[in-house]
């Protein structure tokens, strides 16, 4: 039996372009979700094409599923899985990678331009009635008031058999049923929230949050390029849900949301510990998948897995009467930390800020700083052919780049050695002509303050070149509490513009390693252990914090 709010439904599955076996499985593993969970599987067959020119046979089958979505979010969020799998429009009833449709919905009868329910052709396709059959012969089918073995019966004298390739029904094994974080993390991982484009997202969580109960305050934050003319973002007390067009479904969320700081408070104490990391991710959006071991997706490890884990997190504290617990939700961090700059007039601050990052489940110990730069060479152009009338800016920027790279710059032990990054190298305008510009874009990773390591960038560079400052984040040591292994870490993070509202500490699940890549993924055990950290971190620093 479903749970109240959740209602059982049939979809079907088919395939005939690529690995078709494969794809069956693959879109098995994305319809399970935090709002579907697949119950059952019924046998694959194998059967002719009814489409148009010479097809490859289809694969098919039938999955009941749970679901909380509406009739037409939960086509949405098919009609997305499709598109993520590399369907595209094309011709009525063609080849296709993956084709998933709503069959039977309970006993719900619904036509509208967008769905019919039971499905319009479900009566008349063994492709569909033979596997149908496998999940319930004696099911009943509204409309057309007739069970599933009626109608597969009449059906095998209108067509020819079809061939059983997998003979397995597959029912949901009690080790498949997700955990709280898992299921955040895939909601999470559902919603696109490239940086710049985090609104849908921001709109879902604050929802959340809302219905289990939390104070949240929001806090708008400009579009990216933006620059910060000093107005830091309207900040709002929110306590209903806002009615977004369309529903809870993914479909409803509109684009056009504004992008959000989202603070959530378990009370009205003053905070003690608040839980952060970003909701953005790097492009381009992944929709999340997973196996026995692994979710895969954008936002696995960096950073929506973390903030699942922080949210059930704090969501136990609250329920053991721990006060002053937070939950913090930042935007634009990929890019110019743009929300975490401002969230400093978003409250007054906490005891602790734990920042969530990627680190294997160690506490950072200290993180190296970044400063970024620009190097513009100017030129002067001619004919290739005589270089002595020009002066070629390609040859200068070159010139400098090699002693940048090749020249050992100052550091620190407790940071290691600083590095050096040519990101982006552009210039010239044609082959044939000696360049009269070019530019590179720097990295360098610190590990001795930006003041130390510009001075030497400065005596290398001279006037061959003109530089300019983009950005710097000096490097910086975190708390580590006694009895915790650290270690340091190499990459950026929000924590420099969130020091100023509490001591910092960074941990969270995955690898920096797989952050950012087409791969990118996190463990699922690792998620609930994440949680377990989180919780026990947060008791001992408010224990700690009780006898100083």
């Amino acid at each position: 039996m479903s749970e109240i709010g959740w209602e059982e439904v049939v979809i079907g599955v088919g395939s005939n372009l690529g690995d078709a076996r494969q794809n069956i499985d693959e879109a098995l593993r994305r319809v399970d979700g935090p709002r579907t969970r697949w119950l059952r599987r019924s046998r694959v067959f194998r059967g002719p094409a009814i489409g148009p020119g010479i097809q490859p046979d289809y694969l098919n089958a039938v999955i009941e599923v749970e679901t909380s979505f509406a009739p037409h979010d939960l086509l949405g969020w098919l009609k997305h899985i499709e598109s993520s799998m590399g369907r595209v429009p094309g011709v009525r009833w063609g080849a296709r990678v993956i084709d998933l449709d709503i069959l039977l919905w309970g006993e719900r009868e619904q036509v509208d331009d967008r769905l019919t329910l039971p499905h319009v052709a479900l009566g008349g396709r063994a492709f569909v009635l033979e596997p149908l059959s496998d999940l319930g012969p004696q099911r009943w089918v509204p409309r057309l008031c007739r069970t599933v073995a009626d109608l597969c019966h009449r059906q095998r004298f209108l067509a020819p058999p079809l061939e059983v390739v997998d003979e397995v029904v597959r029912r949901r094994a009690p080790s498949e049923t997700s955990s709280p974080v898992l299921d955040l993390a895939r909601a999470l991982m559902a919603i696109p929230s490239v940086t710049g484009d985090e609104g849908r997202l921001c709109a879902w969580v604050r929802d959340q949050l809302i219905r289990e109960g939390w104070r949240v305050v929001t806090q708008v934050v400009p579009p990216e390029g933006v620059e910060d003319v000093g107005v830091v973002g309207d900040v709002e007390d929110v306590e209903d849900v806002e009615d977004v067009e369309g529903g809870e479904g993914l479909e409803g969320l509109r684009s056009d949301l504004p992008r959000l700081n989202i603070l959530a408070r378990s009370d009205a104490h003053d905070l003690r510990v608040v839980f952060t990391t970003h909701l953005d991710t790097v492009p381009p959006f992944i929709a999340p998948t997973e196996d026995e071991t692994w979710l895969y997706g954008r936002g696995a490890c960096d950073a929506k897995g973390i903030f699942a884990a922080q949210w059930v997190a704090a969501r136990r504290l609250r329920a053991r009467g721990v006060e002053g617990i937070g939950l913090l939700a930042l935007v634009g961090e990929e890019t110019t930390s743009m929300g975490a700059k401002r969230a400093h007039t978003l409250f007054s601050g906490a005891r602790w800020i734990i920042n969530g990052e990627p680190t294997e489940l160690v506490l950072a110990s200290g993180a190296k700083g970044v400063l970024a730069l620009r190097l513009e060479a100017r030129g002067i152009a001619a004919h290739s052919a005589y270089p002595e009338r020009g002066r070629s800016a390609t040859d200068a920027l070159v010139e400098v780049l090699h002693a940048l790279t090749h020249t050992p710059l100052p550091s620190h032990v407790a940071f290691g050695a600083t590095t050096v990054n040519v990101g982006l190298l552009e210039g010239g305008v044609a082959p044939n002509v000696v360049a009269p510009h070019a530019r590179a874009v720097v990295l360098i990773r610190l590990g001795a303050p930006s003041f130390e390591v510009e001075a030497a960038v400065r005596a290398i560079v001279r006037d061959r070149v003109e530089l300019t400052v983009l950005s710097r984040a000096e490097p910086h040591p975190i708390h580590v509490p006694a009895g915790y292994e650290g270690a340091l870490v190499r990459f950026g993070s929000d924590i420099p513009h969130l020091a100023r509202l509490g001591t910092p500490l960074l941990v969270g699940p995955g690898s920096i390693h797989d952050a950012h890549t087409t791969h990118e993924k996190v463990a699922k055990g690792d998620l609930d252990r994440a949680a377990d950290l989180y919780e026990q971190l947060a008791l001992t620093l408010i224990s700690d914090g009780s006898r100083e």
